[in-house]
């Protein structure tokens, strides 16, 4: 996980005065309606008489829905835009959250979520895709910028408002909301520019298929990306599975109002936010590995307390300290995807393409430990996760001989 060099970046993106910020409210607007509905669907569910496995299970269908569509999503961004599929994503969202309201029993919420997990993914792709691509203009500090808003609205504002809708209205009310939230950001693309370059139709769609296939395959034999996608994954599969347990966790097992299970879930989110924000230049100058390392060593004890601990200090203090560990793991990730060669849907699909691994598996392992151990040791069973990823850097840190100088970049 070396520092990328600036080089690799390349800028010809045609972009419209003031970009950046049009694109920042672009994504915090997106994750905002996703994370009113990621609080709200839980709820839902358990309103259906779901059960925590079950619940588990609902993200897990979104995980795996993603992760089915997030090959074809970078190959379609390449090939007709990232405007084009930003609004067919969208539009493919908000039909899946008419079907989740009018859906009677958890099974149907578990089938609806694949659909919706694929056109997340295509949503999410373009969004990636188009910052990607426009991030030499913008600078290397501003890597995690567009993560951190995106995280924004999915981890702090969109649970926020979400407690403060189920505080005052009932789930139909709440399922429309997401509805207008959701199509709102459809305007903001209009604004940003061209986007990514388009791919050129020639040689057929098979030949395409194959390229784009060939690309990917190239993009993985870049140095130290399998780590980096490794650790894409685990850190969306902790936010996945926090984001879900957490509320089943503060609700049902501590007896939590929706609006205090929706701070404590955006606790974590604002604690990431800062970090992505604040941090990106420090880990330009600093080693990768050694921002692994820390971000290891502040998740796994975190996690360790939200297991352990029933007092709501110690819970949010827990979620704080999560929200800056993972921030800081993201950033590594983030970074090495910003500096990839090739075009920026097929980079951002690899990486999505991890982290839907993540958001697939966290919540389904953590409810297969709910159903066994109860779902406070949802979190702890997370802690063995970090200890390999601690050592796996440390491992690549002993044979590179960088033992002495870890915090400084070779």
């Amino acid at each position: 996980m070396d520092r990328p060099s600036s080089q690799a970046l390349t800028a010809d993106m045609p972009l419209r005065r003031g970009a950046l910020p049009i694109i920042l409210l672009l994504s915090a607007a997106t994750g905002i309606s996703v994370g009113v509905l990621s609080l709200a669907l839980p709820l839902f569910a358990l309103s259906l008489s779901a059960t925590a496995a079950q619940v588990g299970l609902i993200r897990a269908a979104a995980g795996i829905g993603l992760l089915c569509a997030v090959l074809p999503a970078g190959f379609l961004v390449d090939r007709f835009g990232s405007k084009a599929m930003f609004h067919a994503g969208s539009l493919g969202m908000v039909f899946s959250v008419i079907a989740y309201r009018f859906s009677a029993e958890p099974a149907a919420l578990i089938a609806i979520a694949v659909f919706e997990g694929g056109f997340r993914c295509l949503a999410f792709n373009a969004l990636t895709a188009t910052f990607l691509q426009a991030l030499p203009r913008f600078g290397m500090k501003t890597v995690g910028w567009s993560k951190g808003a995106l995280s924004l609205g999915l981890s702090f504002l969109g649970p926020l408002l979400a407690g403060a809708l189920l505080g005052i209205a009932d789930f139909h009310t709440v399922f429309a909301a997401v509805v207008v939230l959701m199509l709102a950001p459809n305007v903001l693309m209009t604004l940003v520019g061209d986007g990514p370059p388009r791919r050129a139709g020639t040689g057929g769609a098979l030949a395409s298929v194959l390229s784009h296939g060939g690309e990917i395959a190239a993009l993985l034999r870049q140095p130290n990306v399998a780590a980096c996608l490794a650790a894409e994954a685990l850190v969306a599969a902790t936010f996945s599975a926090f984001g879900t347990f957490i509320v089943v966790l503060a609700v049902s097992a501590l007896g939590m109002t929706p609006m205090t299970a929706s701070i404590l879930a955006a606790t974590e989110g604002a604690a990431f936010i800062i970090t992505v924000f604040a941090f990106g230049g420090l880990i330009q100058r600093l080693s990768h590995r050694a921002a692994v390392l820390v971000g290891a060593g502040i998740s796994a004890p975190s996690l360790a307390c939200l297991s352990g601990s029933g007092a709501v200090p110690v819970l949010f203090a827990a979620a704080l300290t999560l929200g800056w560990g993972l921030g800081l793991a993201s950033l590594v990730t983030t970074s090495r995807a910003g500096t990839l060669p090739g075009e920026k849907g097929k980079v951002a699909s690899l990486f999505m393409a991890a982290a839907g691994l993540g958001i697939a598996i966290g919540p389904a392992f953590g409810g297969s430990v709910a159903a066994w151990f109860g779902v406070r040791a949802v979190f702890a069973a997370f802690v063995p996760l970090y200890a390999l990823l601690a050592a796996s850097a440390l491992g690549r840190a002993r044979k590179g001989g960088r033992w002495r100088r870890l915090a400084k970049q070779p």
